[in-house]
C-alpha cells in the first residue's frame, strides 16, 4: 500500500493492543489513515499508539480508546464518539478475540462457552451493528472481520474457539449479502499460524519446546514457516481499500497453504 492509500479515511481497529491487531493499526497509519486503535486494555493500546506516533513510517494519525466489545453501551459510545470527532467511519476491523480454554467440549463449562462466544461472536456483531448506523447513511464503508483457519477445519486443540470462528465466517458472508446493495463491503481474513507474542509464549510451553512446536504446528503449513503479523495486516488493508471495490463476502486465507491441503 502507498503511504497515502487511506489518507483522509477513519479506521477503527478492535483488539489493537498487541499482536496482529497492533500491526494492523500500524499498517493503516503507514498508509495515511486516521487510526482509532481500541482494546479492552487502555494501557496496551496506548503503547500501540505511542509506537505509531514515534515511527517514521507513519504518515497518518493514531489515537487510543478503551473499548469493551462485549458491552453494547461501550461499543455504541465509542462509535458515536469517533464519528463526532472525525465525521465518519470508513473502515472497521473486527480483530478483537480470545482463544478460550484448551479442553474437550464436554469438559468446558457454560462460563467458558459464554465468555468465548460473547467476545468472539457477539463482539463482532455489536461492533458491526453500531458502525453500520453511521456507514449506511453515507452509502459506503468496509468491514473486515478476523476469522481463522480454525473456522474452516476442525481440531482437538481449542474446539470451542473453532466454533466461534466458523460463526464469524458465516456472519461475514451474510452481512456482505445483506448490505452489498447499500455500498457496504464485508470480508473475512483467515490467518494460519502467525508469529505473535502469544504464539511465541505458546511455543515456549509446548511439550518439547519451541523446536517441537515448529515441527508439529508450523510444519503443517506448506510454505514452511509461521506467518508474520504484517502478512495478515496487508491482507486486511487490501480488503479495506478501494482496490477491493468488487470484493465482498470473501474468505482470504493467509495460512501458508494450510487449507490447500
Amino acid at each position: 500500500m502507498s503511504s497515502t492509500e487511506f489518507a483522509g479515511k477513519t479506521i477503527v481497529v478492535t483488539g489493537a493492543g498487541s499482536g496482529i491487531g497492533r500491526r494492523i493499526a500500524e499498517a493503516f497509519a503507514e498508509a495515511g489513515g486516521q487510526v482509532v486503535a481500541t482494546d479492552i486494555s487502555l494501557d496496551s493500546v496506548q503503547q500501540t499508539v505511542e509506537g505509531i506516533k514515534g515511527s517514521k513510517a507513519s504518515t497518518g494519525t493514531a489515537e487510543a480508546r478503551r473499548l469493551d466489545v462485549t458491552s453494547e453501551a461501550s461499543v455504541q459510545e465509542t462509535m458515536d464518539a469517533v464519528v463526532s470527532d472525525h465525521g465518519r467511519i470508513d473502515v472497521l476491523v473486527n480483530n478483537a478475540g480470545i482463544p478460550g480454554v484448551q479442553t474437550e467440549p464436554h469438559l468446558a463449562t457454560v462460563d467458558d462457552f459464554e465468555r468465548l462466544w460473547t467476545v468472539n461472536v457477539k463482539g463482532v456483531w455489536l461492533c458491526t451493528k453500531h458502525v453500520l448506523r453511521h456507514m449506511l447513511p453515507t452509502g459506503k464503508g468496509a468491514i473486515v472481520n478476523m476469522g481463522s483457519i480454525a473456522g474452516y477445519v476442525g481440531s482437538t486443540d481449542v474446539p470451542l474457539y473453532h466454533s466461534t470462528k466458523g460463526a464469524v465466517r458465516t456472519m461475514s458472508k451474510t452481512d456482505a449479502i445483506v448490505y452489498a446493495s447499500r455500498g457496504i463491503r464485508v470480508n473475512c481474513v483467515n490467518p494460519g499460524s502467525i508469529r505473535t507474542p502469544l504464539a511465541i509464549e505458546v511455543a515456549a510451553t509446548y511439550p518439547g519446546g519451541p523446536q517441537a512446536h515448529h515441527r508439529d504446528v508450523v510444519a503443517l503449513h506448506p510454505i514452511g514457516r509461521q506467518g508474520e503479523p504484517d502478512d495478515v495486516a496487508q491482507a486486511v488493508l487490501y480488503l479495506a481499500s478501494d482496490k477491493a471495490s468488487f470484493v465482498t463476502g470473501a474468505d482470504l486465507f493467509v495460512d501458508g497453504g494450510f487449507t490447500a491441503q
